[in-house]
């Protein structure tokens, strides 16, 4: 090692060098200032027994303040066995509640009217059993009708239409919403107004009976797009009764399910024009 570097050194260590003082100084720790803390609950079991010994009813005069300060949750739990035990003590029990409730209540003799004084007779018995059977049945209609089993009877909705011209037999009417009779031509009148529709009706029923054809079907919808009521379909019932062709309907009837429901209507032709019998 060269000899200027070397006194370069000497003379860089004699200027760092440290007097033993400030070196012990520095290399002692540093003395940590004294906080004072907040606290809050300091002597709060001391002001408790204060407290609960000037009560006269209170069980803390026997516990002394050296037992508290050893352990002080042993007072906490003694006040919360004595403040549940005066609850259990406040709280009413159930047949209190329940005298409460029935209070005023006059009790029912054998002799009032509400208990029959003699057993029902076998008619009252057999009508009541009927009118369960006929519950019975109408919940397992509806349980398969939800179920998709069985079909909605149209003739027992308010849907249902039926009627004819003078004279009607009833039993036709039936057998032709039952379906007895097979239908030879359809009139659709869905997406017509009721001016359209009316005018496809008459040329429709000119047809039907210049060919000689006894029962044809209107589809005319159920109308549940309508505010109110179905539109397109009073208009043909109204037609039907009322209208130029009312003499040749022998009877009219709601389709069967299978075949629209109470969205077409059969109706049953005749040839000449019904007329009236005067009376004499």
């Amino acid at each position: 090692m060269p000899k200027s570097l070397m006194k370069r050194m000497k003379k860089k260590n004699k200027a760092v060098k440290i007097s033993p003082k400030r070196s012990a100084e520095a290399t002692s720790t540093p003395a940590v200032p004294e906080f004072s803390f907040f606290r809050p609950f300091e002597g709060l079991s001391r002001q408790i027994l204060k407290r609960y010994s000037s009560r006269p009813d209170s069980s803390t005069r026997q516990m002394s303040s050296k037992t508290i300060e050893q352990n002080p949750s042993s007072l906490t739990q003694d006040a919360s066995m004595r403040s549940g035990a005066a609850c259990e003590d406040d709280m009413p029990s159930d047949m209190h509640l329940f005298w409460e409730e029935v209070k005023g209540i006059v009790p029912i003799n054998e002799s009032s009217p509400i208990f029959p004084k003699q057993p029902f007779s076998k008619k009252v018995v057999a009508s009541l059993i009927h009118e369960h059977r006929q519950d019975m049945e109408v919940i397992h209609q509806l349980d398969a009708i939800c179920k998709g089993v069985a079909m909605v009877n149209v003739s027992q909705t308010p849907e249902f239409v039926e009627g004819g011209g003078w004279n009607l037999n009833v039993n036709l009417a039936r057998k032709l919403h039952k379906g007895k009779f097979s239908v030879q031509a359809y009139c659709d009148l869905h997406g017509l107004d009721v001016r359209t529709s009316l005018e496809v009706c008459e040329e429709f029923m000119k047809d039907a009976l210049s060919h000689s054809r006894k029962c044809v079907a209107f589809i005319h919808g159920r109308g549940l797009s309508s505010k109110k009521e179905p539109v397109i379909k009073n208009m043909f019932l109204k037609w039907i009764t009322n209208g130029p062709y009312r003499r040749f309907v022998l009877a009219y009837s709601s389709a069967p399910a299978r075949d629209g429901g109470a969205g077409v209507t059969y109706v049953l032709l005749r040839q000449q024009p019904a007329r009236r019998r005067r009376k004499t």
